[in-house]
Formats: structure tokens, sequence, C-alpha cells
């Protein structure tokens, strides 16, 4: 994965799906529809757009995952 410096924030959906948390962009929207993601301990909607430093918390199989944006992709 290439870090980009220019790119400064990314849609949530579309990150989950790049860091390969969901297999595609449409079930990591689904999840954020679901009410399943969390950015910051605040509930969000797949086009929230997230930066470097946010914590992301999903829920996923009963399970709560945390895991903090180090960098944005293209």
């Amino acid at each position: 994965m290439e870090v980009h410096p220019a790119v400064e924030s990314q849609r949530l959906d579309k990150w989950l799906k790049i860091v390969r948390l969901f297999k595609t962009r449409r079930m990591a929207a689904e999840a954020c529809n679901k009410r399943l993601v969390k950015v910051n301990d605040v509930t969000s909607k797949p086009s929230k757009n997230i930066v470097v430093d946010d914590e992301i918390i999903i829920r996923l199989r009963g399970r709560y995952r945390s895991f903090k944006v180090l960098g944005i992709s293209k």
C-alpha cells in the first residue's frame, strides 16, 4: 500500500475496503449503515471522511475490534 502525503482524508467505506476489513466497499457501507462502525466513538455513515490518527471501532461477529488510522492511501 502506497501512502501519499497529499491525500489528507478519505471516505470511511473506501478506507475499510482498502485495508481489507471488508471484502467489498458495499459490505463496508452496509456495516456503517447498520451502526456497526464508529469513528472516534461516534457512529458514522459510509461518507464520513477520516484522517490520520482517527480511531475506528468495528463490531464483527459479536466482538469489537479497534484500529488506528496510520495513513491514507490513494
